[in-house]
């Protein structure tokens, strides 16, 4: 072996060695967030609530929770126009909600149209998950259907269920959604017999702005010890940004070299996240909550095994 090879391989060693001092220094947790959270106190500040605990639980064991934006949500004004047009126009037995922003968003449109919220409780409204649900209801909306799972994969379970009833046999849905989803819900729903139309209100994309730097510092210096990814967006607005600042097969290298982590909130985040050959944790309750539990429980269960 000659000596320039050598000392390059004692370097990386060295380097390794000095990332796994900052790492036992340092415990963090980085969460991918999105726009709709503005501060740390807009999931932790509700001292009786179940998150509150669970983040409470992960700082009394000496971690830092750094939540970081990494996606904007931008509303597309047409199509969002276009869709309430074809929701009241047409006879649609459900309306499915994929998140919180679709309600915003369509919400927003029937404001603007002196229409009020109540009126979609003439449809069997379906809200992939609690907190799209909570949305709905405090705008006096009725959610008829929760899936078990909540992802898509819950709600193709659901409607699996409910083509056997006749009542909903051939039944009309509607989904307004973000651009960047998949056809796999629609494909779905369609193969069990619905007959689905979307209407993609808005777009997601990275949000760039300058606590890219920290992370990306954090990752350098081996300081990161788990990652919780809240969507596939975030997944590949992570990427996208780190592939500017370091390359990305470079950050990923680095992830798995740190032995950083990943969980994912649900399975398509984590299918998202094989895609860039990293594997991941996936939590029972496709919640940000269900992400902290199990993150919860795989701390203490390193402890008990020490």
């Amino acid at each position: 072996m000659g000596i320039a090879s050598k000392k390059g391989k004692d370097r990386k060693g060295e380097n390794k060695k000095e990332n796994k001092k900052e790492k036992e220094k340092e415990k963090n947790i980085l969460v991918t967030r999105s726009s709709r959270w503005e501060d740390t106190a807009s999931i932790d500040s509700d001292s009786g609530s179940e998150i509150y605990t669970l983040i409470t639980a992960l700082k009394g064991k000496g971690y830092n929770l750094i939540l970081h934006k990494t996606i904007d949500v931008v509303r597309d004004d047409e199509k969002v126009a276009k869709a309430l047009t074809r929701l009241l126009s047409s006879d649609y037995n459900f309306i499915v909600f994929m998140s919180v922003s679709a309600v915003r968003f369509m919400l927003d449109a029937m404001s603007s149209n002196s229409l009020d919220p109540s009126i979609l409780n003439r449809y069997n409204v379906v809200a992939v998950g609690p907190s799209t649900r909570d949305e709905l209801i405090s705008n006096g909306v009725d959610v008829r259907f929760i899936p078990p799972r909540y992802s898509s994969y819950g709600l193709i379970e659901l409607f699996s269920s409910l083509k056997h009833d006749e009542r909903y046999r051939g039944a009309r849905i509607f989904i307004p959604r973000s651009g960047e989803a998949t056809s796999l819900l629609a494909d779905a729903l369609t193969s069990l017999g619905f007959k689905v139309d979307e209407e993609y209100i808005y777009r997601i994309v990275p949000s760039r702005h300058e606590g890219w730097k920290d992370v990306v510092e954090h990752l350098v210096k081996g300081s990161l010890h788990y990652i919780i990814f809240t969507s596939s967006s975030s997944v590949n607005a992570f990427f996208t940004i780190l592939d500017e600042y370091l390359g990305r097969d470079k950050a990923i290298d680095t992830i798995m070299s740190n032995d950083i982590v990943t969980i994912a909130i649900g399975p398509l985040t984590s299918d998202t996240l094989k895609a860039y050959g990293l594997s991941s944790y996936v939590a029972d309750e496709h919640t940000l909550q269900g992400t902290f539990k199990l993150l919860l429980k795989m701390i203490e269960d390193a402890e008990d095994n020490l």
